[in-house]
């Protein structure tokens, strides 16, 4: 696949250009390299056979461990699979997009372009070729297990293609993709069998999913003939829909709508990836491929007027063509065929008016999660929808007419039976009237509403029975869109609230060491707090850069830890904390399970646990580095790996993590080349940290600071919450492997929304143990992060492979996760 002396100083690109050439030419179906996909182990890679391999692809030795290395995408029912692909692929991307060397560079120039174009075309008259077409067909079939859908293809006998591009564009038959309601034209449809992300802006879409700099609706597009039509005239506030089409998939596109068809507009470009790992990088690959637009005209939901819908085919890398059976000035209904890919994986994009539709609440709610949802052609996917405009006057308070909205709040909101509550009721319990001034607008320069929205979320997080436990987002909410004009403020105030709490998936994603995933709820009012500080709306990012919103938040979350301390109330609170975090089966291993013994809330949310509730893993043994909390952890081997796929705050350092001189000019910390481990504690773990290697402890130094929010959707804004936040940084020296020499860590307490105190159980100069307790977080979400000089430690793969897929691993305190080298 490359010389053997390919090496890591590759300036102009020849080792890398001749490394994709042949991973391009081996991409025939037939081929040897269409095997093994990346859903089963590869050779372990070896440093003295493949060393240049793990150069020219950082991390390649972790492409295809424990069967989950592919793309994750959510079914509509909920569940969720991971998608294989072939390794040629996954080496291309790396080679491609990770910017490495001389890589970033090629992307730059036409040599790229041109190569990928001249293989791609190639490839399609190769695939147009009889030789050899059904051996492809069959090893296409059995690699992408496509046997059990042969008998919807309209000719499902294999032999009769003349080729494998004949094939790998086939036909299904009439009724095997039924149309949604297909009378019905408010109905909008899949534009073919996909992996589909929708958003309602594409600001949102940049935000979520598209990361590439150049991607806009004018790039896309490349027609002002288009981009002047008054429909699209608001470029940002455009909705948008991206098909994703996987080689597996069946390739012909068809029209979302009825419509008729504008003259098609072919865009010359290249022939990169659209796979979801090209998407995320910077340079945007949907703008710079070949592609083709056409304008579909369609009613408005009123039926008194038309408006338009891009309509964009993309090519991939290997789409030998894009083909068209539908031609300008034709009336197609929705549902019918509009063309089709040749071999490769491709994409279709379609762009609406704002105001036109409104997607699906499940794909939105996934989409925002970043993630894929698995859809076929013509399943519904959004209805059209008639714009409402409101005078100021009519933006009021929630609760003004609160008899509309009482069958709209959650029947599940752990209230009872509704139908004995009387509306007033529903309404204080929901808490929804007290948390916003009924003159409440989205223009809110000075933020004077924005803080009061956040006052009263965040004062009323300690009501035992309002916001601390009810209801907490894996239960749907009210429906926004039915009563827009009572809670318009709300809506304005907090964009995408209605997808919030949909499909009881609304939460972070984290996966078990043994592969398997879950979503973790939080309450409402977290998630409220979250868009309220960290969507860049208004006056909102304003409110970030002052002391004031952090004096407010410092404020609170020491009252919190007051109220918190109080006997009052305690064993209700115990009781429906216990119960809303579903902690019953966990009461056993607590040192006091008896939850009378509790004096107050704060007592049991820093609950001890048993001597052997947490065993410490190979604890003779001083090579294992073991976790340091119960948490959902990240792990990297570099401060610029962390923020590539993780932690995106601008001002996210070591240096600035310390604030300590005396701790960045230690040894081990001097040259910069540092591995950090992230140990976030939701609300529901157990909230002691302890040691996780042996060692001496150093002076405790404290960091003032704010209370923000450090759940990962906080993590993931460019405003920086671990340099922000109120902090703790303490030293272990440990000894390095020869025993002779130590090496330091910095251990770091970060407090967060609703912590009142990181307290501490051990002292400057105290010899600890791997798996001594440390201190612990009184209540409140928190983080504990530790930084070892990377030379000194290597994470175990499996949290390397998750945290580079930007999901957090589960795991208990004691747990092995990295070895001393």
């Amino acid at each position: 696949m490359a010389p053997p002396n390919l090496t890591h100083e590759d300036d102009n690109g020849e080792h890398t250009m001749g490394a994709i050439d042949q991973l391009v030419e081996s991409s025939h179906p037939s081929a040897d390299q269409s095997g093994p996909t990346i859903h089963q182990p590869t050779h372990a890679i070896d440093e003295h056979h493949h060393g240049w391999l793990k150069k020219l692809v950082p991390g390649v030795e972790h492409l295809a461990v424990k069967e989950d290395c592919g793309n994750f995408v959510r079914r509509r029912d909920g569940s969720e699979y991971f998608e294989p692909m072939p390794l040629y692929v996954r080496l291309s991307m790396h080679l491609l997009f990770v910017s490495v060397g001389g890589h970033t560079a090629l992307l730059k120039t036409k040599r790229l372009e041109e190569k990928l174009k001249q293989q791609s075309i190639r490839q399609g008259e190769l695939y147009d070729s009889p030789e050899g077409a059904r051996a492809a067909i069959d090893h296409f079939v059995k690699d992408y297990s496509l046997e059990s859908s042969l008998d919807t293809l309209l000719d499902p006998d294999l032999d009769s293609y003349k080729n494998f591009n004949e094939f790998f564009s086939r036909k299904l038959k009439p009724d095997a993709r039924p149309i949604a309601a297909p009378s019905e034209e408010s109905v909008i449809t899949s534009a073919a069998d996909c992996r589909l992300t929708v958003f309602q802006s594409i600001t949102k879409a940049k935000q979520f999913w598209v990361k590439g700099q150049q991607f806009d609706f004018a790039n896309l597009v490349e027609s002002e003939a288009i981009t002047s039509l008054p429909a699209f005239k608001n470029a940002d506030d455009l909705s948008i829909a991206i098909f994703r089409l996987a080689p597996a998939d069946y390739h012909r596109f068809h029209a979302p709508v009825s419509a008729s068809l504008g003259p098609t507009t072919e865009i010359q470009g290249a022939y990169y990836t659209v796979n979801p790992q090209a998407i995320k990088e910077k340079f945007d690959v949907f703008t710079a491929n070949r592609r083709d637009v056409v304008v579909l005209d369609t009613k408005s939901a009123d039926g008194s007027s038309t408006f338009p819908i891009a309509f964009v085919a993309v090519g991939a890398m290997l789409v030998g063509a894009i083909r068209w059976s539908a031609k300008e000035g034709e009336q197609v209904k929705k549902g019918e065929e509009l063309g089709w890919f040749q071999y490769g994986g491709s994409t279709v994009i379609a762009v609406f008016p704002s105001g036109s539709m409104k997607f699906d609440d499940d794909l939105v709610k996934n989409s925002e999660d970043s993630v894929e949802t698995e859809a076929s052609s013509a399943e519904q996917i959004a209805n059209r929808s008639i714009r409402i405009t409101h005078a100021r006057d009519e933006i009021i308070n929630l609760f003004g007419s609160i008899s509309l909205i009482t069958t709209r709040i959650c029947s599940r909101y752990s209230l009872g039976q509704s139908s004995a509550k009387s509306a007033h009721e529903l309404a204080k319990q929901a808490n929804w009237a007290a948390m916003a001034p009924p003159t409440l607008t989205h223009e809110d320069a000075a933020g004077e509403h924005t803080m009061g929205a956040i006052d009263k979320l965040v004062e009323s997080s300690g009501k035992e029975g309002d916001r601390l436990h009810a209801p907490p987002v894996h239960k749907p909410v009210m429906a926004v869109e039915s009563h827009e004009s009572h809670y318009f403020w709300l809506q304005r105030l907090v964009p995408g609230l209605q997808y919030l709490a949909v499909r009881e998936d609304c939460g972070n994603f984290v996966r078990r060491r043994d592969g398997t995933q879950y979503f973790e709820p939080m309450p409402l009012y977290v998630r409220l707090s979250m868009h309220l500080l960290f969507v860049s709306l208004g006056s909102r990012t304003s409110l970030l850069k002052t002391r004031r919103l952090e004096d407010r938040l410092q404020q609170q979350s020491i009252r919190q830890g007051e109220l918190y301390d109080s006997p009052e109330g305690a064993r209700m609170t115990i009781d429906h904390f216990v119960r809303d975090y579903a902690l019953e089966p966990t009461l056993d291993t607590l040192l006091k399970p008896d939850l009378d013994s509790y004096k107050n809330f704060n007592e049991f949310f820093s609950r001890k646990l048993k001597p052997d509730a947490r065993p410490i893993a190979s604890p003779s043994d001083e090579r294992i580095v073991t976790s340091a909390a119960d948490c959902r952890l990240t792990v990297y081997p570099s401060v610029d790996q962390a923020k590539q796929f993780w932690v995106k705050g601008e001002e996210f350092n070591f240096a600035n993590l310390v604030d300590s001189d005396a701790i960045t000019g230690l040894p081990g910390f001097k040259d910069g080349d540092i591995s950090i481990a992230i140990f976030r504690l939701a609300p529901a773990d157990y909230h002691r940290f302890h040691a996780p290697l042996s060692g001496r402890l150093g002076p405790t130094t404290e960091i003032k600071g704010a209370y923000y929010t450090v759940n990962p959707q906080a993590i993931r804004e460019n405003f920086d919450v671990f340099t922000a936040n109120r902090r703790d940084v303490m030293v272990i020296e440990t000894p390095c492997l020869d025993g002779a020499s130590t090496f330091p860590v910095a251990f770091v307490a970060i407090g967060a929304m609703l912590v009142g105190a990181i307290c501490w159980s051990r002292k400057e100069g105290d010899q600890v143990k791997k798996g001594d307790e440390l201190g612990w977080f009184q209540y409140g979400g928190s983080t504990v992060i530790a930084a070892f000089p990377s030379a000194s430690i290597k994470f175990d793969d499996d949290l390397l492979i998750n945290s580079h897929e930007s999901v957090e691993t589960e795991i208990k305190m004691g747990e092995r996760i990295a070895v001393k080298i």
